[in-house]
């Protein structure tokens, strides 16, 4: 039944076209526009993106009558309540745009509600009013009291799940989903869905008995302070009515005060404010008991109206044009290399002093984007007259001798880097031949020293010989450098991953199937079961999976995946941990682009788009990438090693497909100020 039909002025938006009309509108009508229907992601994109009204208003339908009834067993007042629901819509019309999986919307407005309602406690004293409905009719004014305690406290505990069981929770509790229909919604099996449920009730339970009370009970309490669909749908028309106008209202509730209790990972709250709650409850519990009613539990709220909003819209991410103009910049060379032999990684550093403990640090969005170092001495530019001149050669030397022989033929001074020599796993002691009469040198110096895996450059002292790392990257040398892990023992792990084999395991507990995995691969894997315990796991979960030949990468994933667990490495440790652990130690790595063929904006948008996107900062997520030069360029990326695993690969494929020269990248040059 619906609940009457409101009307609303509505700005109706045609995309493409920035013509606005506003027209008289019900509810009953809006009901049968193109919103209704559309998943919360499609919805949540329309408003944060192309501002569609008429998306915000069916996502504060949908989910009126859970955050209402979840505003109203944490609040003291109804007046409270209200502000607290407001509060959590106006949030999510400001930040709708920063959620990361917009399919666990429920459990984002759950939890942003538990705190609203908090925080109504911190920005009223008690107001002496009661609510005005109960779904049941208590003989015990002490029982309400009762059920409304285990109700707060339920959602408290709730709110501090994972997103992904509190999503799941929420959904099949509150808004009385099938775990099919779950499955569908969350895009995976139902097998996945009831491991996500059982976990995240049985995590909720161990965390409600810690807090005293029977779980079985506590569940039962989700009935008290529940709203039907009358009073959610008189919240919503008056919050739209609020929302009328050009931009977003301010919340009743301050939003530095809401933000505060959401970045506290343990948000409960205090013992004054329980005891006032209590004390507060059994003042007005004989006229709540009077006013109840014994109406039955209802499942969804009734019409909305759409109302005009405005929204800040995020940054969109863009590439630099490829044609920029280069952009010279001095650099002090005084320290080449230091940096380099500190941290083990190949290459010389030309500079130090910049960001990023020493490295010159590319803009990451607008403005020319490539950086070339100065080479503007008399030195410099006689070599470059010598690099184009035509010369005849007769080499039989050493590789140790032959800068001397070149600079004997050329009247130049010609430089060895030793430690390019190493890099580039070549020998002093590597003869080199090579003759040839009248030719340019710098084709000449091509021939002899690219077969090595090096070249000749050319810099303020002269000409030097030094590692060629476009080549030698698309040898496998010299394309990354961990910062945090034990190089030797992840790439023994990383070649191990690869291997083939055929598994089988019949409700083996987990904890048997990696000792006997590190038993045959001669791994040193542990299970960190006190994280395990954060989501409701022990280290005797049943593994079911039967796998013929294929990787042992493969077959952990499938093994771990349906636990939403997964491995990370740690010093010399293979780990096995859970996602969210995963994602709160993530590990750095260095990754130099040569041999790509591209710019490292180009990179990074493969890599933001192509690899987990919700898991970058760009978009909320935990992992970080920063661009930079040394004169190499290289990205820094913290991740988990999952990820690490996905963007090597997609590197060794950039470099195997990769047959012209790397762009020159540019980085903007920084004028000083006085």
């Amino acid at each position: 039944m619906r609940a009457g039909r409101l009307c609303q002025r509505t700005t109706l938006i045609v995309m493409g076209d920035l013509t606005e009309t506003t027209v008289a509108a019900t509810s009953d009508e809006i009901r049968e526009e193109w919103s209704f229907g559309l998943p919360d992601a499609e919805l949540l994109q329309a408003w944060t993106q192309d501002r569609q009204q008429a998306a915000l208003a069916e996502l504060i339908r949908r989910y009126s009558l859970m955050v209402l009834s979840v505003c109203r067993q944490g609040c003291a007042s109804e007046s409270d309540a209200d502000d607290a629901f407001q509060t959590t819509f106006l949030f999510l019309a400001r930040n709708g745009g920063s959620i990361r999986h917009p399919e666990r919307l429920p459990g984002w407005l759950h939890r942003v509600a538990q705190r609203a309602a908090v925080a109504t406690w911190k920005k009223n004293r008690l107001r002496r009013e009661p609510m005005g409905e109960h779904p049941a009719v208590l003989d015990d004014p002490l029982d309400h009291l009762s059920h409304r305690h285990e109700a707060v406290i339920l959602n408290e505990e709730l709110a501090d799940l994972p997103d992904k069981y509190r999503a799941v929770i929420v959904l099949h509790h509150y808004e009385a989903t099938p775990i099919p229909e779950l499955a569908v919604h969350f895009g995976t099996t139902v097998g996945v869905i009831r491991g996500r449920l059982q976990r995240g009730k049985k995590l909720l339970a161990s965390k409600l008995r810690q807090r005293g009370l029977v779980p079985a009970v506590a569940f039962a309490s989700l009935t008290a302070g529940t709203v039907h669909h009358t009073s959610a749908a008189e919240a919503v028309s008056r919050l739209l009515t609020k929302m009328e106008g050009t931009e977003i209202p301010q919340s009743p509730i301050d939003s530095s005060l809401l933000q505060s209790l959401l970045y506290q990972g343990f948000s409960k709250m205090s013992v004054s404010m329980k005891g006032t709650m209590i004390v507060g409850t059994l003042v007005f519990a004989c006229v709540i008991v009077s006013q109840c009613v014994g109406e039955g539990q209802h499942s969804a709220a009734e019409n909305r109206e759409d109302t005009p909003h405005a929204i800040q819209f995020p940054t969109k991410v863009t590439t630099h044009a490829p044609d920029n103009p280069p952009v010279a910049i001095n650099v002090d060379t005084s320290h080449s290399g230091a940096l380099a032999q500190g941290m083990g990684i190949g290459g010389d550093v030309s500079a130090m002093g910049g960001p990023m403990g020493g490295f010159p640090q590319l803009p990451k969005q607008g403005g020319a984007s490539r950086a070339m170092w100065k080479v503007d001495s008399k030195t410099a530019e006689k070599a470059r007259q010598a690099m184009d001149s035509s010369y005849s050669f007769d080499v039989d030397v050493p590789l140790s001798d032959l800068a001397r022989a070149l600079g004997d033929v050329i009247g130049q001074p010609v430089l060895l880097n030793e430690r390019a020599v190493a890099e580039a796993k070549q020998n002093m002691d590597t003869p080199i031949k090579y003759a040839r009469d009248m030719i340019c040198l710098r084709a000449a110096m091509r021939q002899m020293l690219r077969p090595l895996g090096m070249k000749a450059s050319i810099e303020n002292d002269g000409i030097v010989i030094t590692a060629d790392h476009a080549v030698l990257a698309k040898q496998g040398i010299g394309t990354d450098a961990w910062i945090n892990v034990d190089e030797e023992m992840e790439r023994e792990f990383s070649d191990k991953l690869e291997s083939k084999g055929s598994f089988e395991w019949i409700e083996t507990p987990l904890s048997e199937c990696v000792e006997l995995l590190a038993k045959d691969y001669e791994l040193n894997m542990i299970i960190r079961a006190h994280e395990l315990e954060n989501i409701g796991l022990t280290a005797e979960e049943p593994i079911t999976l039967k796998l013929s030949n294929v990787s042992l990468r493969d077959a952990m994933y499938e093994m771990l995946s349906s636990l939403d667990l997964t491995l990370t490495v740690s010093g010399g440790l293979i780990v096995i941990t859970t996602l969210d652990a995963a994602d709160q130690k993530p590990l750095s790595r260095l990754y130099w682009l040569d041999g790509t063929g591209l710019t490292h904006d180009q990179v990074i948008e493969i890599i933001q788009t192509t690899v987990s996107p919700d898991t970058w900062e760009a978009l909320g997520g935990p992992s970080s990438i920063s661009a930079f030069v040394n004169p190499r360029v290289g990205l820094m990326i913290s991740t988990k090693y999952t990820i690490h695993k996905e963007i090597e690969r997609i590197l060794k494929t950039l470099r195997d497909s990769q047959f012209t020269s790397d762009p020159v990248e540019v980085v903007e040059k920084q004028e000083s100020k006085p």
